[in-house]
């Protein structure tokens, strides 16, 4: 299994889809067009990919920080894990027409085929992106499947935080999504890279998933309370 096509799908939308899909993109292309981003830890980015065996790594983020992770990294190389589900579809289209590519399924759909199709990303040297407790959370609470692919393939994770001065905050979701308001500064933190050992069983592989759930939690405080002194520092 391969990263997917549009071609494959796009003609078996309903024209209601597509017209929402194309309005919603519209306004993301608004929204994003407005905000300020800045970058930091793109050196630590920079050396794991030097460090790493497959010239890659697995950013690991919390799904209520996607909107803006995703919109703030348009064309660069790197491979999402978007859901088979409605609104995986919405995703996939406007992931796409940002540059960037996806494979299609989650851990209650397709689960162990959206494994083997980002690990084939992963060794061939792409950047996978895994919204750590989607699709359907807990909130903040890690499924297995990147630190069991990170376990495969020998590229770390790397906790990514994208964090909004100001947001709307959407409270009745389960988590609690975060989309910037337009005009905010965003920042997108690199975390330290974790390794998982490809040996790593049972207490072990159980205790690295705790590892990178407490440093995500970490790096997010970190972002929030400590937002304008990174943000003077950072690159655009």
């Amino acid at each position: 299994m391969q990263a997917t096509s549009p071609s494959e799908i796009s003609d078996q939308r309903p024209l209601s889809l597509k017209i929402f899909m194309w309005v919603l993109y519209i306004f993301c292309r608004l929204l994003s067009s407005t905000w300020r981003i800045r970058f930091v830890g793109m050196d630590r980015r920079r050396m794991t990919v030097g460090t790493s065996p497959t010239g890659s790594f697995l950013i690991g983020i919390f799904h209520e920080n996607v909107i803006a992770g995703l919109l703030s990294h348009e064309n660069h190389q790197i491979c999402n894990m978007v859901s088979q589900s409605k609104d995986g579809e919405i995703v996939d289209f406007i992931v796409r027409k940002y540059g960037l590519t996806t494979v299609r399924g989650s851990s209650s759909r397709g689960g162990k085929a959206v494994r083997e199709a980002m690990i084939e990303q992963v060794n061939a040297g792409v950047i996978g992106a895994i919204a750590v407790d989607g699709p359907r959370g807990p909130r903040r609470v890690l499924k297995n499947g990147i630190a069991d692919i990170a376990r495969k393939t020998g590229a770390p994770v790397v906790p990514v935080t994208s964090y909004g001065q100001n947001n709307w905050i959407l409270k009745k979701t389960w988590d609690q999504t975060r989309i910037p308001k337009p005009f905010s500064k965003i920042i997108i933190y690199y975390g330290e890279p974790i390794f998982v050992p490809k040996d790593a069983k049972d207490d072990e592989f159980n205790e690295y998933l705790t590892k990178i759930a407490d440093v995500m939690n970490r790096d997010d405080d970190l972002v929030r309370l400590r937002f304008d002194d990174l943000w003077a520092n950072a690159r655009a």
